[in-house]
């Protein structure tokens, strides 16, 4: 009896489904009094895959998965009239930067869009995140900046120039919260003061999945063909 090719067409659409779906990871921390950071350079976030702690990602991230960071997003509490793009760096030691990734693709006015989260987009920037906290090659330095060239500071806006929503009183440390607020005029990173930020992730399939998803395609459609 001649066999029915149906199960090696299931199985190539199948291996094609779960190998080439891309999975959305996000994390919200929230401010639970309502406290304010002002003259903020930008912030810090240390994208490991640790759980349990207060700024936890959900779902939980894959260590040493490669993922693209598609938005972040910052509560604004600020009336500066100036538009700024979201720079990011892979290192920051007091106020000199390094590592340069490249900046958002939009601006943010913080005097028209004031008390509410404000959101930038990026393309092209990845992560691969850690198994511990705070270890260093997962984290990435996010600079508010007026133009889309490298800096090799951080800008030292003004006094109270770029308020922004802090938590206060969730004792811990950067790699309690994950995240940083880094203080304008050269001081780095405020350990203890993380921001109320939001952060949406994709993960990029491995180059061997994808391999397998387009030979599962094609397997799949050979098969209908010679049913035909």
């Amino acid at each position: 009896m001649k066999k029915r090719p149906f199960s090696l067409t299931h199985f190539a659409f199948a291996t094609l489904l779960s190998a080439g779906t891309s999975h959305a990871a996000t994390v919200s921390v929230t401010d639970g009094d309502g406290n304010l950071y002002g003259n903020t350079d930008g912030f810090a976030l240390d994208f490991d895959s640790t759980t349990g702690l207060a700024a936890d990602w959900t779902p939980d991230l894959t260590a040493g998965g490669v993922y693209s960071i598609d938005s972040i997003s910052l509560f604004d509490r600020n009336s500066f009239d100036a538009d700024f793009y979201l720079g990011v760096y892979t290192g920051l030691t007091g106020s000199t930067l390094s590592g340069f990734q490249g900046t958002s693709f939009n601006t943010v006015n913080f005097s028209a869009q004031g008390n509410e989260m404000v959101t930038w987009t990026f393309s092209g920037i990845t992560v691969v995140p850690e198994t511990n906290p705070a270890a260093g090659n997962d984290i990435r330095f996010f600079i508010l900046q007026s133009g889309t060239e490298p800096l090799a500071t951080a800008p030292n806006i003004g006094d109270n120039n770029t308020q922004i929503k802090r938590i206060d009183g969730e004792g811990g440390s950067f790699a309690t919260h994950l995240s940083a607020i880094i203080d304008a005029g050269g001081s780095g990173l405020g350990t203890s003061r993380s921001p109320e930020y939001e952060a949406s992730l994709t993960l990029i399939p491995e180059p061997g999945s994808l391999g397998i998803a387009t030979l599962g395609l094609a397997l799949g459609t050979l098969v209908r063909r010679r049913r035909h």
